[in-house]
């Protein structure tokens, strides 16, 4: 990975951190001031904090399946698996 990518992929995670955080304020704000519609703003707030929890999550451990066609299709695809960069995951 160039210096370029491991930026833009760095900057992503952290817009996602961000996402949770900011979602995590509003989870707190919305249990403070529960009105006519406290329960839906908490639990779109939860929802909001699940899904970058998601993104981080998928980023920092991918599917290896999904990860070897990512790299047969940048190699230039072929009829074999692509050089192992990356080697499977092995289960504890």
């Amino acid at each position: 990975m160039d210096d370029w990518t491991t930026a833009v992929y760095v900057r992503e995670l952290v817009h996602q951190a961000e996402a949770a955080q900011l979602a995590a304020h509003e989870f707190n704000a919305s249990l403070k001031s529960p009105g006519a519609n406290g329960t839906a703003r908490a639990f779109a707030a939860v929802q909001s904090l699940l899904a970058a929890a998601a993104m981080v999550s998928k980023m920092l451990w991918p599917n290896p399946q999904q990860v070897q066609i990512r790299w047969l299709a940048v190699e230039g695809g072929g009829g074999g698996p692509a050089q192992d960069h990356l080697g499977p995951r092995e289960n504890p």
